[in-house]
C-alpha cells in the first residue's frame, strides 16, 4: 500500500488498483468535460485516504463503511 504520491497519475493508479475505480472517473472524456477540474491532486489524495481509513472491501468486492458496521454491534 503506497503512502507517498508525487502526482495525480500515481494516486489515480492506486484508486484503480485498490478500489476498482475507472481511470476515466478522474479525467476528462468526450462526455464529461468538467471532471478533471474537480479531481485535483489534493482531492484525489484526500479521497484515497478517506477510503483507506473509513471503508473496506468485503468478500464480494463491495465497499463497506467501517462506521456502519461498528454501530450495528
Amino acid at each position: 500500500m503506497k503512502v507517498e504520491f508525487k502526482n495525480k497519475e500515481e494516486v489515480v493508479e492506486c484508486l484503480v488498483s485498490e478500489w476498482k475505480y475507472r481511470t476515466s472517473q478522474f479525467y476528462n472524456t468526450e462526455k464529461s468535460k468538467q471532471v478533471e477540474k474537480f479531481w485535483t491532486f489534493n482531492r484525489c489524495v484526500k479521497h484515497l485516504f478517506d477510503l483507506r481509513n473509513n471503508y473496506y472491501i468485503d468478500e464480494c468486492g463491495g465497499i463497506v463503511n467501517k462506521i456502519a458496521i461498528q454501530r450495528t454491534k
